[in-house]
């Protein structure tokens, strides 16, 4: 079987501007990342970038939380393992590749109860939670005056059998969900290619979280190269040029996207 390489990208709007020459790229390693307890059942590594924020952790198997809601939108996308995200009317399966593009104020819970396994999970926000650890800073989140229904089309399927993926002018395919305001992306691409693919925010002036799951990539942001391997996370200021990514070695890659949307 041809090795795939895929590639899915985090985006989030800002205003910030870039000078021409200044690629400001923040090369993450999360495994060396602090990981932080948030109660008895959640353990994160989180990445602040200017505008949103890249959550990287665990649930505890057989935990259920209080359904809740906010007044901004959120993506969640499995790693490894599986639970479900509950909405007043039905679960939704989260697990490898799968999962949820959140609308704002929609009610919400976690129920990890009928698993044996911590699920992995990548939580995006946009947002800059400070108000989780470590910074731990008291911040006045606009607190929704009531939860409104839960859209049909919120489900998020990147599995390489999902629905959703086209043909790329490069070779590659890709795989987009938009929300209102927040959109995620995601690419395939052989392995054996050496051809760059570009990966254009999905908003002008975007700042980009671009992870990898496993394997190895190379990212040329305006000119200069960054290596990304397994659970490095590239942040890439906004205004910055965009990013043009390589495979570096027969592997299979997972690099997030998601854009703020205006």
């Amino acid at each position: 079987m041809r090795a795939r390489v895929v590639i899915a990208s985090v985006v989030v709007a800002c205003s910030v501007s870039i000078g021409q020459g200044q690629s400001r790229v923040t090369r993450y390693d999360l495994t060396t990342a602090p990981v932080v307890e948030i109660g008895a059942n959640l353990r994160i590594r989180k990445i602040m970038g200017e505008v949103g924020t890249f959550m990287f952790g665990t649930f505890k198997a057989g935990w259920k939380n209080a359904p809740h809601h906010h007044t901004h939108e959120q993506i969640n996308i499995g790693v490894t393992g599986a639970f479900n995200i509950v909405t007043p009317t039905t679960p939704h399966n989260v697990s490898r590749l799968h999962g949820l593009v959140i609308p704002p104020d929609v009610m919400h819970g976690n129920d990890v109860s009928g698993e044996t396994q911590d699920p992995l999970l990548i939580e995006f926000q946009p947002v800059r939670r400070v108000d989780f650890p470590p910074e731990r800073e008291k911040v006045a989140f606009k607190v929704a005056d009531a939860a409104t229904p839960a859209p049909a089309d919120m489900d998020l399927d990147f599995r390489p059998e999902g629905s959703g993926w086209q043909n790329h002018a490069s070779g590659a395919r890709m795989n987009i969900k938009r929300g209102k305001g927040v959109a995620i992306s995601a690419w395939q691409l052989p392995a054996s290619t050496r051809e760059a693919v570009e990966i254009r925010p999905q908003v002008p002036g975007a700042e980009l979280f671009v992870y990898v799951l496993d394997g190895d990539v190379e990212a040329t942001v305006g000119g200069d190269k960054y290596a990304a391997s397994t659970n490095v996370l590239l942040v890439i200021a906004p205004n910055a040029p965009a990013p043009r990514v390589r495979t570096t070695g027969a592997s299979t890659v997972l690099v997030l996207e998601a854009a703020k949307v205006q």
